[in-house]
């Protein structure tokens, strides 16, 4: 099997890379080129995927130390759409070609498995989504799709009756076919029966994160637990509902879901967020690529700041991408030495509220509090 050794500072962007192209290729990680040159020295790798930006020895700086040592592999350079023209001399240090950033998941798997002469196999007989319960009335413009785990026939009627019409969701009795209808779809929320979870070996839990991308994995739980939210961060996942299900608790999370598409934006160290229609022809892509324009967003907003780095939430969004958000901001800010804030004038993050201030994140309703204007 073809190896490639991915070098990127981002953890959110491997693992997207990973998701990407395993099974058919064996995908090793590096976190930096210093890291990268120890394991080329030790291993050997059919092609070299290269962040330009990171701390340590970047993309220059490694190709540099390859050249000096003679160690010589295919090599694609992974950058901004912005910076591509900064980096072309690179080609002369043995580089095949540059990647843009944010990445087309779809496109970067089709060049790296033609460049190692692998077949991709053919797509997966996917069963297909059930819906249960009896169509709406009048036809209702579908916002987003949610898949439910469940194999209890009563808790699946129940809730498909509470769930809103704007909801396209989708069902499935176990969980091989919700991850093959995950690989396919993108959803907003996948919400699982905890009993179909014990199902999965850790490896497999953490495909099913990766793949799921920004979707918020909710789990259902007896009333015999106490705090579902809380077992449920625990376990690994986002969110929790009881069953019987509360219907005003189980509107609210769908209302959390509820938004548009979105891109982000940087002005100096401020990180907002704005509206986008998703035109994407691959439903993977727009969770795939808002992860990398996170990642991107917090390279170029600490370029631009000295000791403080800012969230602003002005615009509404899903709970799955305010959790991503809300993850690559800690993780970001920790990595550049900065403070973080989380401006949330609209109360749209609240439930994140916790995990923020357990990180040690300033968590204001506008920049008035701090009389930053």
């Amino acid at each position: 099997m073809p190896s490639v050794l991915v070098a990127d500072d981002n953890p959110v962007v491997r693992r997207a890379i990973v998701a990407a192209l395993e099974p058919e290729v064996e995908v090793y990680q590096a976190e930096d080129g210093g890291q990268a040159m120890e394991m080329m020295v030790t291993n050997t790798f059919d092609l070299l995927l290269l962040d330009a930006v990171m701390p340590g020895l970047d993309a220059r700086e490694t190709l540099k130390v390859m050249h000096a040592r003679e160690l010589k592999l295919p090599i694609l350079v992974l950058a901004a759409t912005s910076k591509l023209a900064a980096y072309a001399d690179l080609q002369a240090l043995g580089v095949e070609a540059l990647v843009r950033k944010p990445l087309d998941l779809v496109a970067l798997r089709a060049q790296v498995l033609t460049r190692l002469h692998v077949m991709p196999p053919p797509p997966p007989e996917v069963p297909p989504a059930v819906i249960v319960g009896p169509p709406p009335p009048a036809p209702v413009r579908k916002e987003f799709a949610v898949l439910l785990v469940d194999e209890h026939a009563p808790a699946v009627k129940r809730f498909v009756e509470l769930t809103p019409a704007y909801v396209d969701l989708q069902y499935c009795s176990e969980m091989t076919a919700a991850m093959a209808l995950i690989h396919k779809h993108l959803y907003r929320a996948v919400v699982v029966d905890v009993t179909a979870l014990k199902t999965l070996r850790a490896d497999e839990f953490t495909t099913l994160r990766m793949i799921s991308n920004q979707a918020a994995l909710v789990g259902l739980y007896l009333r015999t637990t106490a705090d579902a939210d809380a077992q449920a961060l625990s376990q690994g996942l986002d969110l929790g509902l009881h069953k019987p299900f509360d219907p005003v608790r189980l509107t609210q999370l769908m209302e959390q879901l509820r938004g548009p598409y979105l891109a982000i934006e940087v002005q100096l160290n401020i990180i907002g967020l704005r509206p986008e229609a998703c035109v994407a022809k691959n439903p993977q892509s727009y969770a795939a690529r808002l992860v990398t324009e996170l990642g991107i967003a917090f390279d170029d907003a600490a370029e631009a700041c000295e000791t403080s780095l800012w969230i602003n939430l002005e615009q509404p969004a899903p709970l799955p991408v305010l959790t991503a958000l809300a993850d690559t901001a800690i993780t970001r800010a920790k990595m550049f030495g900065l403070e973080l804030g989380w401006v949330d004038p609209h109360g749209y993050g609240d439930n994140l509220h916790e995990r923020l201030h357990a990180a040690g994140v300033t968590v204001v309703r506008s920049f008035d509090e701090l009389g930053l204007g």
